[in-house]
């Protein structure tokens, strides 16, 4: 149940019935800008063995259409915030 309505809610699934609302908009029309108030973190790894962890920032800041004009103070302030200065540089794969 749990599986099926998050892959619905992030439009891995058509519903085959009804219509699903994120921050009052539509997932089957207005999916966009639905989406912009979601974040989904599965329970696989979604790290990349070879990107480090500032590359994964920017990587995931760009794909969740952050303004690229502020990505990297997005990208400098969550390595300050998140005390990962000392980690930037190294590989996922590195990372306990």
């Amino acid at each position: 149940g749990k599986t099926t309505t998050l892959s619905m809610l992030t439009r891995d699934l058509n519903p085959t019935a009804g219509d699903a609302f994120i921050a009052k908009h539509s997932i089957l029309s207005d999916f966009c800008k639905g989406a912009t108030h979601l974040g989904v973190v599965t329970q696989h790894n979604s790290l990349w063995d070879r990107l480090s962890v500032e590359q994964h920032l920017y990587l995931f800041a760009r794909l969740r259409g952050v303004p690229e004009e502020v990505v990297k103070e997005i990208v400098e302030g969550t390595i300050d915030q998140l005390e990962l200065n000392p980690h930037r540089h190294k590989l996922a794969m590195r990372l306990s």
